[in-house]
This record gives structure tokens, sequence and C-alpha cells, in this order.
């Protein structure tokens, strides 16, 4: 979650500085995995999904050009095969053999902008392309046993989390951002702070316990001033001055 959350940071700024709309696709694109898979019922998130699925190291993600080729055909095929780089030998070696050879990592192999020079078409006929091979790509996904998920959630880790949100949510005006910012920091002002006004560390399985420790109460101040900052709800500047 905390890869995750500075991540976003980052590219959110980026696109800030920059106006490069590929930061922002970025940016959008891990806020979606947070809201899509590591948000819990409560609307706090979760800490992490392992690595291995079914058996092997990341093989939840990794794909053979034929299991490509079941899902996608046409022109919808083409963009997404040179864009991510995939290769009818593989692109990647699963460490330790493993998995089967022939296994591709999905990666910007090369811009949209080239795979349209490429195929002769239009920059917005390859990101509507893309756009749909990739949603039927994870539908596909989903038919694979999932990776485990880590279930605690964590007070510091929580923080940086809203702060990614509350942040994205004043750069993109989006709603969805600050709704989901204003979960989580409700979810942990609730549940993790103790009648003295000290964090607890962690919540799982309706039980919040270990003390807070420094960076737990500094990443919630920060994700609540941010908060603040974008929705102007003083209650959660006075949250963020009571913890600090």
């Amino acid at each position: 979650l905390y890869d995750q959350a500075l991540l976003a940071l980052a590219y959110t700024e980026a696109f800030q500085l920059t106006g490069d709309s590929l930061y922002r696709e970025t940016a959008e694109g891990v806020l979606g995995y947070l809201l899509r898979d590591l948000r819990g019922e409560e609307g706090a998130f979760l800490t992490a999904e392992d690595a291995e699925s079914g058996g092997v190291e990341g093989g939840f993600y990794l794909w053979t050009l034929e299991e490509v080729q079941e899902s996608l055909s046409g022109q919808e095929l083409d963009a997404f095969v040179r864009h991510f780089g995939i290769l009818p030998d593989g692109n990647f070696t699963p460490p330790g053999g493993s998995a089967p050879p022939g296994q591709n990592v999905l990666y910007r192999a090369i811009s949209e902008e080239e795979v349209a020079r490429s195929m002769g078409i239009s920059l917005q006929e390859v990101k509507d392309l893309l756009r749909s091979a990739t949603g039927k790509m994870r539908a596909a996904r989903e038919h694979r046993p999932r990776p485990a998920r880590d279930g605690k959630v964590l007070t510091d880790w929580n923080g940086l989390a809203i702060a990614a949100f509350a942040r994205a949510a004043r750069a993109f005006s989006s709603e969805e951002y600050l709704g989901a910012a204003k979960a989580a920091a409700d979810f942990i002002l609730s549940t993790l702070v103790k009648p003295d006004g000290r964090l607890l560390h962690r919540y799982r399985d309706g039980e919040a316990a270990i003390a807070g420790n420094a960076d737990d109460h500094v990443f919630l101040a920060w994700g609540l001033a941010e908060l603040y900052r974008t929705s102007f709800e003083i209650q959660y500047l006075e949250r963020a001055v009571a913890v600090t």
C-alpha cells in the first residue's frame, strides 16, 4: 500500500508540474488499483497482495501470447501486443523456473504514438483499442486464482493513501477520490484513536491494537491536512492538529 500511495503522489505532482497526460494516467491507474483491489469493506485500505498466485511467482500477471489471443483479435490484439511488448517466446524468465516458458510481463514497450504510426491509424484509435483490450484482459484475469491478500489495516500506510487520494482529488477534480480519502480517514479516526487521542497502529478482524509509532501519527496528520486542503471540512484540520 505504501508503494502505491507514494507513487500516486509522485505521479500526481509530476502531472501538475508538466501537464504530461502520461503522468496523470499512471496516477489514476495506481489509484484505480487501490480502489479495485486493496480497499476493505469498511473503507480503509488493506496492506498488500502476495506476489505468488497458483504456486507461481507473479503468476497472476503473466501472459503467453496464446492466452492473449484467446481474449483479443484483430486490431485490438495488434495494438495490445505492440504496446505491451508481448513476444511469442516470452519477454520474461520467471525465477527458478517457477512458470512454463513463453511468459510475458506487460510493460510499455513502445508509446501509443509509436503504435499509431506502426499500424497506420490515429492516436485516438489506438487509445480506444487499448482501453477496450485492457478491459477484456482484466476480465479474463479475474478467472485466475487471485494472490492472497494481507487484510490488516495500518494507520501509517492509510495516512499515505489518504494523502494520495486527497491530492489527486484536488489535482483531477475527482469526487470519487475525495470520497475514498474521506471514507478511509473516517474509519481510522473512529477505530484507531485511543481515548487519550493517541493512535493505534493496526486493525484486523474487528480488533484495533498495538500502540502507534511516530510514523502513524505523522502520516495520518499529513493525510488529514491534505484532506482538509481538498474538502475544506474543518474537522479534518482539527484532527490533524490534534494528532500533531
